[in-house]
């Protein structure tokens, strides 16, 4: 550390003493606010459980997109998105271990009955601990 800032921080501590004391614990509560907080993405307790629609009658096995921290349609790209999974036989695919915040799931499927490619998103909210279902609505 340079020898004139620490000259400083002294001058102040004695100078300041009980100020100074006062900002150094508020710094101190800032840091452990920052480092606390999560953004959306893994490693958390919710839970989306997303049933994917054209129809209404569910696609099984389509390709599932998830991206973090969205409120709008991301795009084609799949290289944005920060996950993927394929929906089971009924069309119901699970993204767990989520922190609260704002998803966008995008899934893209094959209607057999249309005989047609079928593609479409959600927008989901999160709150902390919380399962929630979704419905993608794919056309």
């Amino acid at each position: 550390m340079n020898i004139h800032l620490v000259n400083l921080l002294y001058y102040i501590k004695k100078k300041l003493g009980w100020i100074y004391s006062f900002l150094l614990r508020r710094l101190v509560w800032l840091f452990c606010i920052l480092v606390s907080c999560h953004k959306a993405g893994e490693g958390g307790k919710s839970s989306i459980t997303a049933t994917i629609k054209h129809n209404s009658k569910q696609i099984p096995f389509a390709q599932v997109y998830i991206k973090y921290d969205a409120t709008e349609f991301p795009g084609t790209d799949m290289a944005v998105y920060e996950d993927n999974n394929i929906a089971n036989a009924s069309g119901v695919i699970t993204f767990d271990t989520l922190y609260k915040g704002d998803y966008y799931l995008y899934a893209i499927g094959y209607d057999t009955v249309a005989n047609t490619n079928v593609y479409g998103g959600v927008y989901v909210k999160l709150k902390s601990k919380e399962d929630r279902a979704a419905d993608v609505i794919v056309n």
